[in-house]
């Protein structure tokens, strides 16, 4: 079993103990009811660190790509490296920054607080109301944020024009599950020129924007998550 398995299993297996210990420290846990956000493919703007209010000025940003990738701005350099994230579970490595000088020392000391904690993150937690928390191993929020832009919800349903209506919900960073005419299906994102694309046997969902096409068996409908293409929405 490679090293980065292993990691990743060990996160998994940390994530409840986290709950746990966040609730002793009087931290609340994730409301099982609470809006869950996508945390990949948004921008996220850094609030506190261990606590502590960011500096006056620009504040240092994180976005996750859903190949893996994280990057942004750390205060005084751009930052890059390779992210895993997984159902409350984060773990960002092979971290690298430019090599700039930063003539405030202020805002030195803080990048280097701010990709310190990055290098510790073991889990996270974020809320439809834009917030999002990356917290160590023991469970301590070491790093928050607020969504640069709106935060695209990890649920999301679709009116077509010929009625049907589609639910579709993240399940992991290449994975979705769509809910359609009493059925439910798990798709993979494949390469695609703009857009999301998501394919199974005989199934196709592409999304872009608050449009959508979803191709069944060779039929296209059109989709839409506002508007009104299929009647009202629920």
């Amino acid at each position: 079993m490679s090293s980065r398995l292993t990691a990743r299993l060990s996160l998994r297996s940390c994530t409840p103990v986290l709950f746990v210990v966040l609730a002793a420290c009087g931290i609340a846990a994730p409301d099982a009811h609470e809006p869950r956000v996508a945390l990949l493919d948004s921008a996220w703007e850094l609030t506190a660190i261990d606590g502590r209010p960011v500096a006056a000025g620009p504040a240092p940003t994180l976005a996750i790509d859903a190949a893996g990738g994280v990057s942004g701005d750390a205060g005084c350099n751009r930052y890059f490296g390779s992210a895993e994230v997984d159902d409350g579970a984060a773990a960002f490595a092979s971290l690298g920054a430019t090599r700039r000088a930063c003539a405030d020392a202020e805002r030195m000391a803080q990048e280097t607080r701010f990709l310190e904690a990055l290098g510790t993150v073991a889990a996270y937690r974020a809320a439809g109301d834009g917030r999002l928390v990356l917290l160590s191993a023991d469970g301590r929020p070491r790093l928050a944020f607020r969504a640069l832009e709106p935060a695209r919800p990890a649920k999301l349903v679709f009116r077509c024009d010929s009625g049907r209506r589609v639910t579709l919900e993240q399940r992991g960073a290449d994975t979705v599950e769509l809910v359609f005419d009493g059925t439910t299906r798990q798709l993979e994102r494949v390469t695609s020129a703009s857009g999301a694309r998501y394919e199974a046997p005989g199934l196709v969902f592409f999304t872009k924007g608050d449009e959508a096409l979803l191709e069944l068996d060779g039929e296209a409908d059109r989709c839409a998550t506002r508007g009104d293409p299929g009647g009202p929405r629920d």
